[in-house]
């Protein structure tokens, strides 16, 4: 049994689109509404979906474990409301969470789906990445942090491994957001990151999104500021003194 976990807020324009996508990949829909003022919630009981009602906090990792409470499936797929799969995955899904993989026991305990996101147009993917969004409903999985949220520290605990599915790509279109949609999510993203650190200052990836945040607003000093502290909880971070670097050199100064 698949479940389909969903938190959305003013999302009429796209959900019908997201749980279409996935409508037959699933045996049933949960998706918990942080304060919709529009049509979302009825329009995903339209769609077969069992919807739980949550303020929001500033804390999406609360309310997505509220979908991850209600779920009753061995396994778990999340989607936002701006994503959705152009091609029905349902094959790939099936075959993912099966019992077996060929001749042996699914060694799988998530995977990590390949999306393609665009920013400028849709014609053209801006860049692409892979999230975790398929996972097995374990005991005492979680997501952590209030923003850029992750499993990752719950779900290495549970036995197996993680897998990568490629053939049937999401679709993030993130151009759809306003500008102003987009730059309050800047701000909350920046006020939970600073909580977040906050309570565990030597978290060292909580500093990596940080300095993108404030790239991102064109605060060069905040993004500076926060490369450096994550050199130093992590010397040996892949690509911080690269970007640290660009940030440099966008405020006039060598590295």
């Amino acid at each position: 049994m698949i479940s389909l976990a969903m938190i959305v807020k003013n999302e009429e324009s796209r959900i019908r689109r997201a749980i279409q996508s996935v409508r037959s990949c699933v045996d049933e829909i949960v998706v918990v509404d942080t304060g919709s003022t529009d049509k979302t919630m009825d329009l995903a009981r339209e769609m077969g979906a069992r919807v739980l009602e949550r303020p929001f906090d500033g804390d999406f990792s609360a309310a997505r474990n509220v979908s991850l409470d209600a779920c009753r499936g061995d396994w778990i797929l999340v989607l936002d409301a701006d994503e959705f799969f152009p091609m029905l995955p349902k094959i790939c899904i099936e075959t993912a969470v099966g019992g077996m993989i060929g001749d042996e026991p699914n060694p799988y305990k998530g995977f990590y789906l390949l999306r393609h996101n665009y920013e400028e147009t849709t014609l053209a993917v801006t860049y692409s990445d892979f999230v975790l969004r398929l996972f097995k409903n374990a005991p005492g999985v979680r997501y952590t942090h209030r923003v850029h949220e992750s499993l990752e520290e719950t779900l290495d605990a549970v036995p197996g491994k993680y897998g990568k599915l490629t053939s049937f790509p999401l679709s993030h279109h993130v151009i759809e957001r306003d500008e102003e949609y987009i730059q309050r999510k800047r701000t909350l993203y920046i006020d939970g990151l600073l909580k977040d650190i906050a309570e565990n200052p030597a978290d060292a990836g909580r500093y990596d999104f940080l300095a993108c945040e404030y790239a991102r607003i064109g605060d060069l000093k905040g993004a500076e500021d926060a490369f450096r502290k994550l050199l130093e909880l992590d010397p040996d971070h892949p690509t911080v003194r690269a970007a640290l670097n660009d940030i440099l050199r966008l405020t006039g100064r060598a590295a």
